[in-house]
């Protein structure tokens, strides 16, 4: 029934709009990791530069905003050898004080350390 009243472009267009809007709804919010105490510290600061210089892994045909701010954040996902995270989660880092997850900021110190101790 639906078929017969929308045309097709849009039909197509709106499915996919309702697509990503279900899988936006059911990512975590980035609020609920915010930890103010650990914006100021080097941790912080290391992890937001090195998630910014992550290496190009996924092009998107457009912008992430901020879910905090509504900022433009990028088009891209990054990655480096074992993780992949959207091109803005620097931001989040720098500008929200959103921590990651134990596991990725020992894991983006420990490739620190290795690139130092590698003269990189």
């Amino acid at each position: 029934a639906l078929r017969g009243t929308v045309p097709a472009h849009l039909l197509t267009t709106s499915l996919r709009l309702h697509a990503l809007l279900k899988v936006a709804e059911s990512l975590p919010d980035p609020r609920d990791f915010i930890d103010t105490a650990w914006r100021s510290t080097e941790e912080a600061r290391l992890v937001a530069v090195y998630l910014d210089a992550g290496r190009n892994h996924t092009g998107w045909m457009g912008w992430s905003n901020c879910r905090i701010c509504d900022k433009m954040n990028g088009s891209w996902c990054l990655a480096d050898d074992n993780f992949i995270w959207p091109e803005g989660f620097g931001h989040y880092v720098r500008d929200h004080a959103v921590r990651p997850d134990t596991e990725f900021v020992l894991h983006v110190l420990h490739k620190l350390n290795e690139r130092i101790s590698d003269g990189r």
